[in-house]
């Protein structure tokens, strides 16, 4: 049976009666049922569901259900509305890019696991499509309801040119329309926008013949048609034509009457593209707040349904999560014990920054570009030049300290007969040489965020580095960006763009706005640390999508807090391992820690050693006082277990695992730990750590 979770919004909490139409009826009885709308918690309840609606929800007392429903004893148990998601692709990107499809499925379950129930994906590739069906249809599968148009309908050479059916005619759009519905899609999907998703170029839209065709079409095959058309001329035009609904916000300018009495003629659906821009309040729910308050909650959940307190709370986060993680111990000392933060997304703003500064570097001229397989060609010269050299081993596919290798991509300059992409052009050298250099103020060269590490290159675009980065029409990540300069960001013929974002003037205006809610930066974790809490961090060597080296710096800039000469100021002291340092390392690592993964991309992938349990050790330092020295990391063969292709140990900063020289050099056991103390890419203060 599935998780009670219910998928219709409840009527009322204090009893609503409906006349019964059928006689599937099932009685719930017993369970404790959540409002959130109220915030409130109701015990032994009584929810009806007639003929698969919610016709009665209340207190016991107050409801009175059929005689001889099924009943189900949900004593002990909670009951919540569930969530419907209205445009999830599953999977990053969002089609049918093969690495993703393993993942469908299991993202189906995730989403069931957190409260949602049904999820329409208005886009997916047909064998995907069938697959998700088949895994969500039967009534006991432990995956969210899932309604799809399998591959969205586009242009020659448009949005999903590879993917998704591109008719030129009206008889084609028709075929294609006929071929979906005989797949059992729930409705079809088309798009009528003039962007080319896979580059900056605009495209010919498609033909107002074809996409009358699309819609009539899908209308005789008892289908409703919905359109992906941000732009309020596009939408317009398919509204005219009889389309059902629009799969995301209108970005390009405010809607109209006209737009207005179009979706009520059609009675159509809009599905919203969620912007923060003018909603200060939803930002600091993004920032901070969200997380502090789904913990309050949770803990209410959690103590009233074992009658009594936890001991101790851990929270885990990658990435945002990380950020999350952070957040949590700066501003939220008292919510956990225990903290891990994997590849915290920390100092955002200026994060987002380098993705914008990534995006410009690559699109400066199209020269700039780097050409499928040529992050490959550069990431084996690394290794050629730096493997063996960092303490690690030189047959190591990956870096063991990023750091210490010092390779110029001018090396791989053409020269002679050789043309890219057996090697690079002097422009795509600049490219690289950006790329690792970091962003800066081009008028003060101040550090703002720290560049790529040498390592991290690869042509794998679910790694999220340069090859994701730079074919993306738009720089990646950069909605914060509209947060501040509103649907403007998006218009190349603004005043501030993507295109022209100036690192000198614009980015203390995003600053003033938003690095006080979405930085966790503080250093002062005096709070944290006095209660006995733990804060454990890790970050991948290899990660191309957020600089290893972020976590470095704030890890080096951990502050123990002391008085000043009158006793009533904070005086922040930055941690380094420099000589005479004293015990602010030792200090630091009595409750915070950082480890450091080589070969590991972000979050999770790489060349290295990438499959780890830090958790454990976590819970093992706050409840027993077992700080971890070490953590072993596993390398599958092929990533996926049970073959085990090499273990290696994973050292507390700053120190690196080197191999001692004897045994096989596949096992963790044979390396040491030994400490490194090298340079490092630091901001600028005001824009650190």
């Amino acid at each position: 049976m599935r998780p009670l979770v219910l998928t219709i919004a409840l009527l009322a909490l204090a009893g609503v009666t409906a006349d019964v139409q059928t006689p599937d009826v099932k009685v719930i009885t017993g369970a404790t049922l959540i409002n959130p709308t109220s915030a409130t918690a109701v015990p032994n309840t009584v929810i009806v569901i007639t003929g698969g609606r919610i016709t009665q929800a209340g207190p016991a007392a107050s409801v009175k259900p059929n005689l001889g429903a099924e009943v189900i004893d949900a004593r002990g148990k909670f009951v919540i509305p569930g969530l419907a998601d209205m445009h999830n692709h599953l999977g990053v990107g969002g089609m049918s890019f093969g690495p993703q499809r393993e993942n469908y499925v299991a993202n189906l379950g995730r989403l069931l696991a957190v409260g949602v129930t049904t999820v329409f994906a208005p886009g997916v590739g047909e064998a995907e499509f069938m697959n998700l069906k088949a895994a969500a249809a039967p009534d006991g599968s432990p995956y969210a309801r899932f309604f799809g148009t399998g591959p969205a309908i586009t242009v020659p050479g448009g949005s999903l040119g590879e993917q998704g059916p591109a008719p030129r005619t009206v008889d084609e759009a028709r075929a294609v329309v006929q071929k979906l519905k005989a797949a059992n899609v729930d409705a079809i999907k088309f798009h009528r926008d003039d962007l080319a998703w896979a580059s900056k170029r605009t495209i010919q839209p498609m033909a107002l013949d074809v996409m009358q065709a699309v819609i009539d079409e899908a209308h005789r095959q008892g289908l409703r048609a919905y359109v992906h058309a941000p732009q309020l001329g596009r939408a317009k035009e398919a509204l005219r034509a009889g389309v059902d609904g629009l799969m995301h916000g209108i970005i390009d300018e405010p809607i109209d009457q006209d737009f207005i009495a179009l979706m009520k003629k059609n009675n159509a659906v809009y599905v919203p593209t969620l912007g923060l821009f003018g909603h200060p309040e939803r930002i600091k729910d993004f920032g901070y707040r969200a997380i502090h308050l789904m913990t309050l909650r949770g803990k209410e959940i959690a103590n009233a349904f074992y009658g009594a307190a936890a001991q101790t709370a851990y929270f885990a986060g990658c990435s945002t999560g990380g950020q999350n993680a952070l957040m949590e111990a700066q501003r939220f000392p008292e919510d956990y014990n225990g903290i891990l933060a994997g590849a915290a997304a920390f100092n955002r703003t200026h994060l987002h920054m380098a993705a914008l500064s990534v995006w410009q570097n690559t699109h400066a001229t199209p020269g700039r570009f780097i050409q499928p397989g040529q992050l490959t060609l550069i990431n084996n010269a690394v290794l050629a030049q730096c493997a063996g050299h960092d303490d690690g081993l030189a047959t190591d596919q990956f870096l063991t300290d990023p750091r210490a290798c010092k390779f110029d991509p001018k090396v791989l300059q053409c020269t002679g007969s050789s043309v890219p992409p057996a090697c690079l052009t002097a422009e795509q050298v600049t490219t690289m040489q950006n790329a690792y250099a970091g962003t800066s103020d081009p008028q003060n060269g101040q550090l703002i965020n720290p560049g790529a590490a040498r390592g991290s290159e690869t042509d794998n675009v679910f790694a999220l580095g340069l090859a994701f980065q730079q074919g993306l029409p738009e720089p990646p990540f950069d909605g914060l960006f509209y947060w501040v300069f509103g649907p403007s960001f998006g218009v190349l013929s603004s005043a501030t763009n993507y295109a022209n974002f100036d690192f000198h003037r614009d980015v203390r205006t995003v600053d003033d706005q938003l690095a006080d809610t979405l930085n966790a930066v503080s250093t002062d974790l005096s709070d944290f640390n006095r209660r006995g809490n733990k804060l454990l961090m890790y970050h991948g060597w290899a990660d191309p999508l957020i600089p290893p080296q972020s976590s470095i710096n704030y890890f080096n800039a951990l502050a123990k807090i002391e008085r000043g000469n009158g006793g009533d100021r904070a005086e922040v002291q930055q941690v380094d391992f420099r000589p005479g340092d004293g015990n602010k390392l030792a200090t630091t690592q009595r409750y915070a820690r950082l480890f450091m993964v080589p070969g590991m991309y972000h979050c999770s992938g790489g060349p290295g050693p990438n499959a780890f349990d830090a958790l454990t050790p976590l819970v093992q330092w706050v409840e027993q006082g077992v700080a971890p020295e070490t953590i072993v990391a596993t390398k599958f063969v092929n990533d996926t277990p049970p073959a085990v292709q090499m273990t290696r140990p994973l050292c507390l900063f700053p120190k690196v695992a080197k191999y001692t020289g004897s045994g096989d050099p596949n096992v963790a056991a044979n390396f040491v730990c030994v400490a490194h103390d090298l340079d490092s890419q630091t901001p600028a203060p005001k824009f650190g750590p």
